[in-house]
């Protein structure tokens, strides 16, 4: 009876389901870098760290205009992503991430608080999650190892951060 009861319960608070949570994730060995506080710099630098046709994912966008701006890019889901925020059910957004879309993002986040953009910040291309990061800007980054090394050490190099992988 309890988990028929919890479910119930998250209906009525309007969590998102166990169903409705579940999704792709970065699983296994990936590079780990330290928190990033630069926000404009770190959207700056995507296009560069991630292939051609990436997408980034912006979950629990919580201003007004952050969620104006992700709509102006908002395309349908390509991945299904596991919810970084299950209660309240939040509000999320995959935009193609292209030269204009990351600059955008940049200026955007030259004037605002960084949870305005969103709270969680994963980027994917094709079935891969390739970045995933909870709590963006306050913990570290996790990077796909199957993104080059070369690239990920030019991108912490810009970001002023240091990087190490996980299995080491």
């Amino acid at each position: 009876p309890l988990p028929r009861t919890m479910g119930l319960i998250a209906k009525i608070f309007g969590a998102a389901s166990k169903a409705e949570a579940a999704g792709a994730s970065l699983i296994g060995p990936a590079w780990e870098a330290e928190p990033i506080t630069d926000a404009p710099a770190f959207f700056r630098a995507l296009p560069d760290l991630l292939p051609s046709g990436s997408i980034l994912y912006l979950e629990d966008v919580c201003s007004t205009e952050g969620i104006a701006l992700a709509r102006r890019y908002c395309i349908e889901p390509q991945l299904k992503l596991a919810l970084g925020t299950v209660w309240p059910r939040p509000k999320f957004f995959h935009l193609p991430l292209t030269a204009a879309s990351a600059a955008e993002l940049a200026q955007f986040a030259e004037h605002h608080a960084t949870p305005e953009i969103g709270v969680h910040i994963h980027a994917y291309h094709d079935d891969q999650v390739l970045l995933e990061w909870h709590d963006a800007f306050g913990q570290p980054l996790r990077l796909s190892t199957a993104l080059p090394e070369s690239r990920v050490r030019s991108f912490c190099e810009l970001l002023h951060c240091n990087y190490n992988n996980e299995a080491a």
